[in-house]
């Protein structure tokens, strides 16, 4: 409908009447002092809309039979942050957030606690450096899931489309998180929100798709997607050199409630970078960089007893990095570089909270892992000879070759216990132990003991 001009006489409610009735529409007071636009019960409306029946100028509508209401809470979310200090992150409070290249993590450094330098989406929480961060997606860690990571890492690799919520614990956090320093980014991914639900989105950046949905009448679930960077063909159209900055990533999950006692779900989650630079300055220097992150998991979640919900995971990843650099500028230098990364882990991970009331829960749990790694260096260098002196050498000749493989363990225990004794007081108490067998012939020990107390000194003041 098309308003060419806008009435300026009257109250509001007589404005609105004017644009309307040309449209055979007016108003009516509705419940809760709305207004309701209805049909207008005139006899000269145009052709083609019926007139209203007569209706009451308060419309008052029954409420409808109710007769059941089923309040549940989140099983796997039991006063996770009643003591910690923590920050949620929603759907869609990543999605409406101004960043640069619709990035998931980039919003973490505005809360408090956490800083970034504006162009790169790692995060520094607590002063702590960027790699004392633990990040975890659907209970699982991720080791640095960011995009052009050689360069600082400007984009994390998790597509926002796919993030149901985030928790931000930049304080002391629980005990079931360890290994890291400052403080915890877990990511949690997005339910199918429909039966069939498609997305399309392209931006500056990045091109991406969505696909989710349900099946055998809701027990079944499905989320996929995958999203590529535009950066190679927007540096295509504007450079005449061969370089390539790209990267792909992509997630993939399916779940089915085996029964009300048990749900089953397998997910992968796939990031790989390739990008290739060169210097036009004689046409000799090239770098070259390949990153491939692939994680796969099954995941259980149980609730064996009304009180008692846990999840395990049985995951395995295997990350590969592979540099390569070439500088042999005729006159100053040579040189090549080859540095290739190769770590597969095995881990097993179960969590689980039992609440014997509604103001007491315990959790526990604990995780196995198994590492393996494998280091491939190279390092050649050649200086070719600048001047001719006396005694100055004729040769640099530099070669560096490391071939190592290395492999470890780590294991985890905790227990902490939540508790409420009163309306505003909180408390929560837990032990972490952790054992890593990383160097050859030595294992290392912590034993890490958390205590936190909160007191709601108003609804909006809380220490």
């Amino acid at each position: 409908m098309r308003v060419d001009e806008m009435p300026t006489d009257g109250s509001l409610r007589d404005r609105l009447d004017a644009i309307l009735a040309s449209f055979g529409l007016t108003t009516r007071v509705g419940p809760a002092d709305s207004v309701l636009i209805v049909r207008a019960p005139t006899a000269n409306a145009p052709a083609g809309v019926p007139t209203a029946r007569p209706v009451a100028d308060t419309v008052v509508p029954s409420p409808p039979p109710l007769a059941e209401i089923v309040v549940t809470a989140s099983r796997y979310r039991l006063d996770r942050s009643l003591v910690a200090s923590s920050a949620t992150l929603t759907h869609d409070d990543i999605e409406h957030s101004p960043d640069v290249g619709d990035d998931a993590l980039r919003p973490v450094s505005r809360l408090p606690g956490a800083a970034g330098n504006g162009f790169s989406a790692r995060v520094n929480v607590r002063g702590g450096e960027v790699g004392e961060t633990l990040v975890t997606f659907d209970g699982l860690r991720l080791y640095d899931p960011y995009h052009l990571r050689q360069f600082q890492g400007v984009f994390s690799t998790i597509d926002p489309r796919i993030v149901d919520e985030m928790t931000v614990y930049a304080g002391v956090f629980p005990a079931e998180y360890g290994d890291r320093l400052s403080g915890v980014i877990d990511i949690e991914s997005l339910d199918a929100p429909s039966d069939r639900y498609h997305e399309v989105s392209l931006s500056f950046f990045n091109a991406s798709a969505l696909s989710a949905g349900r099946f055998d009448a809701g027990r079944g679930e499905w989320v996929a997607s995958f999203r590529r960077s535009n950066l190679d063909l927007l540096y295509s159209a504007f450079s005449e050199h061969a370089e390539r900055p790209r990267y792909v990533d992509a997630f993939a999950k399916i779940g089915y409630d085996v029964n009300d006692r048990l749900r089953v779900s397998g997910n992968v989650l796939v990031f790989e970078d390739d990008i290739s630079l060169a210097d036009d300055v004689d046409r000799e220097e090239r770098a070259f960089s390949d990153d491939r992150d692939r994680y796969g998991w099954l995941r259980l979640d149980h609730a064996p007893a009304a009180k008692l919900v846990g999840a395990t995971l049985l995951a395995h990843s295997h990350l590969s990095a592979l540099r390569r650099g070439i500088s042999a500028k005729e006159g100053i230098s040579a040189g090549m570089l080859e540095d290739r990364r190769s770590f597969a882990i095995d881990s097993v991970t179960s969590d689980w909270t039992w609440s014997p009331s509604g103001n007491l829960a315990v959790r526990f749990g604990g995780a196995i892992s198994r590492m393996d790694g494998r280091y491939d260096y190279r390092d050649e260098v050649e200086f070719d000879l600048l001047f001719e002196a006396a005694g100055a050498p004729v040769t640099a000749i530099r070669s560096r070759s490391i071939d190592a493989q290395v492999s470890g363990e780590q294991h985890a225990l905790y227990g902490s216990l939540l508790y409420r004794p009163a309306r505003r007081v909180a408390l929560a108490a837990g032990l972490r132990w952790d054992e890593q067998a990383l160097d050859p012939g030595e294992r290392s020990r912590t034993l890490d003991p958390r205590i936190g107390i909160r007191f709601s000194v108003t609804e909006d003041t809380v220490l």
